[in-house]
């Protein structure tokens, strides 16, 4: 029987043809012979009792690029078997609101990843449950407690909490006459508190990034930063690179596994530098072409392996 794979995304026009995960699932589920639709996250709307989302029917051709064949419609979501939710942060209110209306579909339609397991695993505020595995760490909004953590550790690095790609990730030295003028900037950008952690001189060597499939790791590579650069993202210059996982990465895997799998998170990826987690993404984890490419490991086929598609 013909499954329904609906993906909850950004515009496919703003997607990258070459290394966008998101194609690279929805290729693989196309070769099983599902069918293909799409709707934004603004689209999503509840009435009658049920659950609409607002998009098109879509199919890849023999490149991979996505071209939409008919017209805009409202498809009640509790038709589909599989939704995944695969849109780029920022995680707001209009992700949260979503992961709410996404669970009251019944259990016919399965949503990856789990709704409420994307509210718990907050990515970045997620890893403060393993203290153990994190470098040393201040959540706050207030620049007096930034400004001593500062002066103690003299390199921290700052990141807003629900942004992607390296964007608003800084590197402050304690004697830097900048800070103040930056803290204020964030303030102003930011209604969150942020994140400020030690800096791990590992990263001018890159971080990891480690995929984990149904809390088992199917693939890691290493992101290693431009020159002068601390962000090794490959969206802001990072090179990716084989890399073998030592004894504290294995012990991350280890540790996360039996978390992520009680939280509903069947896909996410991991970022470790040195011997530290940084972040754990579940909203939209990538990293399917990059592995490709390095190891010939085709992650997408695994994905649906393990799903029964």
């Amino acid at each position: 029987m013909t499954k329904l794979i609906v993906f909850q995304m950004d515009p496919l026009e703003t997607l990258n043809l070459k290394t966008d995960t998101t194609l690279k699932i929805a290729w693989e589920a196309q070769k099983r012979r599902c069918r293909l639709f799409f709707y934004t996250p603004e689209a999503l709307s509840f009435y009658n009792n049920r659950l609409y989302g607002k998009g098109s029917f879509f199919e890849l051709n023999a490149q991979g690029i996505p071209f939409v064949p008919g017209e805009l419609e409202d498809l009640p979501l509790d038709e589909a078997d599989i939704i995944l939710v695969r849109q780029n942060p920022p995680v707001n209110s209009l992700y949260w609101t979503n992961t709410y209306l996404l669970e009251l579909l019944q259990s016919s339609t399965r949503v990856i990843n789990c709704p409420m397991g994307l509210r718990t695993v907050s990515e970045k505020l997620f890893t403060l449950r393993f203290s153990d595995l994190i470098p040393e760490t201040l959540i706050t909004s207030d620049s007096y407690e930034v400004l001593k953590f500062l002066n103690f550790h003299q390199r921290v690095v700052i990141k807003p909490l629900y942004d992607y790609g390296g964007r608003g990730v800084l590197l402050l030295h304690h004697h830097d006459p900048n800070v103040q003028p930056l803290l204020e900037l964030y303030k102003e950008h930011y209604q969150e508190p942020l994140m400020i952690q030690r800096y791990i001189p590992q990263v001018e060597q890159g971080d990891k990034r480690i995929i984990m499939l149904q809390g088992q790791c199917v693939g890691s590579y290493l992101r290693q930063p431009a020159s002068q650069q601390i962000r090794s993202n490959l969206r802001v210059g990072g090179k990716a690179l084989p890399v073998v996982l030592n004894k504290d990465d294995e012990k991350i895997c280890q540790t996360l596994a039996p978390f992520l799998e009680k939280q509903g998170i069947y896909l996410a990826g991991l970022d470790v530098i040195g011997p530290y987690l940084t972040e754990v993404n579940v909203t939209s984890p990538t990293g399917f072409v990059t592995l490709h490419e390095l190891y010939d490991i085709d992650v997408a086929k695994h994905f649906w392996d393990g799903l029964g598609i």
